[in-house]
């Protein structure tokens, strides 16, 4: 009797084991995957957004002073370069976005006469210009976390997954038109 008991479990550990293994390397390759998808976006997306500080001085120039959409911006900004994870460089790229969105939206309302000024139209247009080229880049990237959140979100994946250290979740690059 003691011994079935024995194998049963020694076969329940051997079949625990195994499965974990599988589950982390199918998480170790959609999170690799991820990697893959986000390098060549970050690649097009870092030259794009080193304009941000001529875009930030224009407007303050202009302004004569720091507003919140630029302070908003600025921060943003900084946190994308000092970011060392990709979660944290597209949580700070998500951010850019929004207050790039903004600032050009709400630009003739915020700084009148600014739409007219030869050096923010031309730093609009090519972030404009270059938004549009990223688009296939962006899908990319965003449908391989979908693979990954749904992959992590299934039993037991999830369990797995917060055992041996993958995130619960990535995050969409939500990148505003």
């Amino acid at each position: 009797m003691k011994r079935s008991v024995f194998w049963v479990l020694a076969i329940a550990v051997v079949a625990l084991v195994i499965t974990c293994v599988s589950k982390h390397n199918e998480l170790s390759a959609l999170d690799e995957g991820l990697e893959k998808q986000w390098t060549p976006l970050v690649n097009v997306i870092t030259p794009i957004y080193m304009q941000i500080p001529d875009l930030v001085n224009e407007v303050i120039l202009y302004n004569g002073k720091e507003d919140e959409v630029v302070h908003n911006l600025a921060t943003a900004y900084k946190d994308f370069n000092e970011s060392s994870s990709t979660s944290s460089q597209v949580t700070a790229a998500n951010r850019i976005e929004a207050a790039l969105s903004v600032l050009f939206i709400e630009a003739s309302r915020r700084y009148p006469g600014i739409a007219s000024h030869y050096q923010f139209q031309n730093l609009k247009q090519i972030f404009q210009t270059t938004s549009e080229d990223i688009d296939r880049l962006v899908e990319g990237y965003n449908n391989s976390v979908d693979n990954f959140n749904s992959y992590v979100r299934q039993f037991p994946n999830n369990i797995v997954g917060m055992l041996l250290g993958f995130g619960s979740r990535a995050d969409y690059f939500r990148k505003e038109n």
